[in-house]
C-alpha cells in the first residue's frame, strides 16, 4: 500500500487527504514537487521498524536508494523530509495548519522510524491519535536543500501575490517555529534573482488550488535557484476580515485622505483609535512639520504614517555633528528634559491667568513643535546610530533585572506620562494613588549612575525620549482641560471631541457650533464614531489602496520572551483599562500593545504573562517584557480577540499561543 508521488495511486481514498492529494496532483501535471512515496503510517511503522526483514516493497526500495546516494535527481541530496496528513488537514473550509508534523534531515533507517514515532507521538498529544495508524498518510520526500523557504499567499481580495522569506539561518522548521521572515512583502518586490521562476510556479499553482479567498503556498528555493512546491492549499478565510468594514468606514465619513504609497499602522504607539482631539493634532502636525512627522494620516480614527518614527531625521553619519548615544542621553538629562519641565510649569502659570483660548492654543503648540524639532533632530539620529553601531541583538537580549532600565525614573514623569499617547489619555499620576506619586513627580530629569555599559546608554535613550515627548504633549492635554473648565463643560471629558479650531471658535462664540441641542448631537455622534472605531479591525499595512498581509505564517504566534505559562485570557484595551479592572496574576493578559509607559502599571500589578497584538523585537513591550521577566508573545496577531477567561498556554519554544479547551477556573 504505497505509491510514488505523480504516479497512479493504489488507493481510492486519496481525495480524503488534502495535502498528499495536491502533491500528487501537482506532480502529475510534470510541476516542481520533491520526488516521493505516500504510504499510510502503520505500513511504515511495519517497513522501517528496526526488526523489519529486508522486503522486496517499491517504498523501502526508494528510501533505501536515496540514502545510498542512488536516486534520480542529484540536485536534491541523500536525506529525506518525513511528513504526516490526516483527512484534517488542508480542507477547503478548514485548513488544519499546523496538526500535522513535519521531521526534516533524515539520513538513515533508524533516523526514518525514530522520525515516524515522534510524529505517532505528537498525533497522540494533539488529539489526532491514530491507534492502527491507517487514518494518517505518511509522505517521504527528498528533502529540497534550502536557499530560502517562501511562504506565498495570493489575496482573493487583490489578486496580488505577498511572500515571507526564511534563510536557511532560521533553522529547519522556521513555519512551526513560528520564527520572523527575514523579508516579507509584494512578491514582485522581492529581489531575489529566483523571483520570477517563483512567480510562474504560484500562478500555475495558484490557478488549479486557489479557493475564494486566495492560495497559500509553500516553496522552497533550492541553491541554485530553482523553486519546488512544498505544500498548497487554499485559504480558507479572507486575508483581511475587516477590510470591507474598514473600508465601509472611510466610505461613510467622507474621507479624502489618498491611500496611495505606503501607510504603516503605528499600532506599537497608538494601538487604539484617536480622539478627534488628538486626530486633529497629528493633522496639524503634518501641516506643520511636512517630512519631519512621518506625514501621518487619519483613517477612520487610526494613525498611519508614512515613515516610522526610527525612520525619521536626518542620516546620523552623513554628518559629523551628530550625537552619539551617551552624549544625546547627557543632553536629554541635563538640558532638554530640565527646559521642557520649567516650560511646562510656565505654561500651567500662563493658564492661571485665564488666556483665550487662541492665545493658550498658539503657545502650547509652539511647545509640541519644539518637542518634536528636538526629538527628530537630535534623539532620532543618535538612536539610529546607536543600533547600528550596537546591531539590534544586542538591545533585544537582555534578561530580567533587579534595576529594569524600563522601570528607572519613570515616577518622576508620572504627571505626564499618558496611558495612550493621545491628549485625550489621562496621566498615570491621574490614574495611580499613593504618596509616592505626589511625592516623586516634581523631579526634573533622570539620573545617571555613571557606569552605564553601550547597550544600557542607547536602551536608556530609547527609553527616556518618551519623557521629553510626554513633556511636549502636556501642554496640549492642559490646554483642553483648560478649555473644559472656561467653556463650563458638565462633562469636561467630552471637550476632546472637538478640534482645537473649535475650541477657538467656541471661545469667541459659544453658538459658533449651534446652539446647545445641536451641539450635544454634534459631540454625541462624534463619540459614537470613536467607538464604531475601536470595533474595526484595521489592516497593518496599505500599500497602493488595498491592504497588505500582517504575518503570513498564522494568527496567534508572536516574538517569544520568558518561560512558558499557562492561564486564563483576560482582554484589556488599553492602559488606563489595565489600570482600572486589574487582572489576577495567574492569568494572561492580551491587549494591543505596551506602550514605554506600561512597565510602572505591569510591575505594580504582578502581571506575569502578556500577549500583545502589536510590537516587534524592539518594541517598548518586548524590552520591558525581558526585564522584568514576563512570559510573553509581542506581535500575536489574534490574540486580543480570545473570548475572556478561555484557558491558554504561552508556549515560548514554539512561540505560539495555544488555546486549551473549555475555560480556566
Amino acid at each position: 500500500m504505497s505509491f510514488q508521488i505523480g504516479e497512479a495511486p493504489d488507493r481510492e481514498d486519496l481525495h480524503r487527504f488534502p495535502k498528499v492529494a495536491r502533491q500528487h496532483e501537482l506532480a502529475a501535471r510534470g510541476l516542481p514537487v520533491p520526488p516521493g512515496v505516500v504510504l499510510d503510517l502503520a505500513r511504515a511503522r511495519q517497513l522501517f521498524a528496526p526488526t523489519a526483514d529486508a522486503v522486496e516493497d517499491g517504498a523501502r526500495s526508494w528510501v533505501e536508494a536515496v540514502f545510498a546516494g542512488q536516486a534520480e535527481d542529484e540536485r536534491l541530496g541523500t536525506q529525506l523530509i518525513a511528513r504526516s496528513a490526516g483527512s484534517r488537514e488542508d480542507q477547503g473550509t478548514a485548513s488544519g495548519a499546523g496538526l500535522g508534523m513535519s521531521i526534516a534531515g533524515i539520513g538513515s533507517l533508524p533516523e526514518l522510524h525514530a522520525a515516524l514515532s515522534m510524529i505517532e507521538a505528537h498525533g497522540r498529544m494533539s488529539g489526532m491519535g491514530d491507534l492502527l495508524g491507517e487514518q494518517t498518510l505518511i509522505l517521504l520526500q527528498r528533502e529540497v536543500p534550502r536557499r530560502a523557504l517562501l511562504v506565498v499567499v495570493r489575496d482573493g481580495l487583490s489578486g496580488r501575490f505577498y511572500v515571507e522569506v526564511h534563510g536557511p539561518e532560521a533553522g529547519p522548521e522556521p513555519l512551526a517555529e513560528g520564527r520572523s521572515p527575514s523579508w516579507s512583502g509584494a512578491l514582485d518586490e522581492w529581489s531575489d534573482d529566483s523571483r520570477e521562476l517563483v512567480e510562474a510556479l504560484a500562478d500555475s499553482v495558484a490557478g488549479s488550488e486557489a479557493g475564494p479567498h486566495g492560495v497559500d503556498l509553500e516553496i522552497v528555493v533550492d541553491p541554485a535557484g530553482n523553486p519546488w512546491i512544498v505544500q498548497a492549499r487554499p485559504l480558507t478565510a479572507p486575508l483581511h476580515p475587516g477590510w470591507p468594514a474598514f473600508l465601509a468606514a472611510l466610505e461613510a465619513e467622507g474621507s479624502r485622505e489618498p491611500l496611495d504609497g505606503r501607510l504603516i499602522l503605528d499600532g506599537e504607539h497608538n494601538p487604539t483609535p484617536l480622539s478627534p482631539a488628538h486626530a486633529w493634532v497629528m493633522e496639524q502636525l503634518r501641516r506643520d512639520r511636512p517630512g519631519k512627522s512621518g506625514d501621518p494620516a487619519i483613517l477612520a480614527g487610526w494613525l498611519y504614517v508614512r515613515a516610522l518614527p526610527r525612520e525619521l531625521g536626518k542620516d546620523p553619519f552623513a554628518s559629523d555633528t551628530a550625537m552619539a548615544a551617551r552624549e544625546a542621553l547627557a543632553w536629554l538629562s541635563e538640558q532638554a528634559l530640565p527646559k521642557a519641565r520649567a516650560q511646562l510649569e510656565a505654561f500651567d502659570d500662563q493658564l492661571g491667568h485665564r488666556p483665550p483660548l487662541g492665545e493658550a492654543l498658539d503657545a502650547a503648540w509652539a511647545l509640541f513643535l519644539t518637542m518634536i524639532d528636538s526629538y527628530v533632530e537630535h534623539l532620532v539620529p543618535a538612536r539610529r546610530a546607536a543600533l547600528a553601531a550596537l546591531g539590534p541583538a544586542a538591545l533585544e537580549h537582555s534578561g530580567a533585572s533587579t534595576d529594569p532600565l524600563t522601570l528607572r525614573d519613570r515616577n518622576n514623569f508620572l504627571d505626564v506620562l499618558p496611558a495612550t499617547w493621545d491628549v485625550a489619555s489621562p496621566s498615570l499620576a491621574e490614574l495611580f494613588t499613593g504618596p509616592e506619586v505626589e511625592k516623586e513627580a516634581a523631579a526634573a530629569g533622570p539620573a545617571l549612575d555613571g557606569d552605564e555599559d553601550e547597550v544600557a546608554v542607547a536602551r536608556l535613550l530609547g527609553e527616556w525620549d518618551d519623557h521629553l515627548f510626554a513633556l511636549g504633549l502636556a501642554p496640549l492635554r492642559r490646554l483642553w482641560l483648560y478649555a473644559a473648565d472656561r467653556l463650563r463643560f458638565v462633562q469636561p471629558e467630552r471637550v476632546f471631541l472637538l478640534t482645537g479650531d473649535e475650541l477657538v471658535t467656541l471661545d469667541t462664540d459659544r453658538a459658533g457650533l449651534g446652539d446647545a441641542r445641536s451641539f450635544d448631537e454634534l459631540l454625541d455622534a462624534r463619540a459614537r464614531r470613536w467607538t464604531a472605531h475601536a470595533e474595526l479591525e484595521p489592516p497593518a499595512r496599505i500599500v497602493d489602496g488595498l491592504p497588505v498581509p500582517h504575518s503570513l505564517g498564522g494568527q496567534l504566534r508572536g516574538l517569544a520572551i520568558g518561560e512558558s505559562f499557562t492561564g486564563a485570557v483576560v482582554q484589556r484595551r488599553d492602559l488606563r483599562d489595565l489600570l482600572s479592572d486589574p487582572p489576577a496574576s495567574n492569568t494572561v493578559l492580551c491587549i494591543p500593545a505596551l506602550t514605554a509607559q506600561a512597565a510602572v502599571a505591569l510591575h505594580r500589578l504582578g502581571v506575569r504573562a502578556v500577549c500583545t497584538e502589536y510590537g516587534g523585537a524592539l518594541a517598548h513591550g518586548a524590552l520591558m517584557a525581558r526585564e522584568l521577566g514576563l512570559s510573553a508573545l509581542i506581535g500575536c496577531r489574534g490574540c486580543t480577540r480570545l473570548t475572556e477567561g478561555q484557558a491558554v498556554r504561552v508556549d515560548t519554544r514554539a512561540r505560539r499561543l495555544i488555546p486549551l479547551a473549555g475555560k480556566s477556573s
